[in-house]
């Protein structure tokens, strides 16, 4: 995807995982309507982390890959301030786990526990999991090959003394 893909007059399409395009504007009008751009969507209290496919480069450099995907918090002290975007479908599942991951911390700075964060969200959906899976990774990567986290499962102890999130 360089800058072949994306001239002005380029529509993005998301069909079935595949970036596909289009330069007809009733095309891709008719598909936004249509179709659920939805990737992520996880509520946390008050919060709400959303990542959407946007259709339209929103890099607006054709010399770069187009920026296709966009993650946001509503509510709380980020209430759409905080926003990142990014290129590939694959990106999106790191990207919008950064985005819950500051949602909770700010969670905790209000002064709300781990247990509680997580009776919260495991009643809403069963993403907690994942966003421990994507936590120990970051923390693989982070401190590389360290002995100490590399093959020990993650605890609300020990994700409490990385984050400060309180117990």
């Amino acid at each position: 995807m360089g800058s072949e893909l994306s001239p002005q007059n380029t529509f993005f399409l998301l069909q079935d995982g595949i970036i596909t395009t289009t330069t007809s504007l009733i095309e891709w009008g008719q598909y936004m309507q249509k179709n659920d751009r939805q990737i992520f969507d996880h509520r946390v209290a008050d919060l709400r982390i959303s990542t959407v496919f946007l259709g339209l480069d929103h890099g607006y450099n054709k010399n770069l890959k187009p920026i296709l995907f966009e993650t946001m918090i509503f509510g709380g002290v980020f209430d759409q301030i905080y926003q990142t975007r990014c290129c590939l479908l694959s990106e999106c599942s790191d990207m919008h786990y950064r985005a819950v991951d500051v949602a909770m911390r700010s969670l905790s700075y209000r002064g709300m526990s781990w247990r509680n964060i997580k009776k919260i969200a495991s009643r809403r959906s069963n993403w907690m999991n994942e966003y421990l899976g994507w936590f120990q990774k970051e923390l693989r990567q982070y401190y590389g090959k360290n002995k100490r986290c590399e093959n020990k499962p993650l605890t609300l102890k020990k994700i409490t003394q990385y984050t400060g999130i309180l117990q």
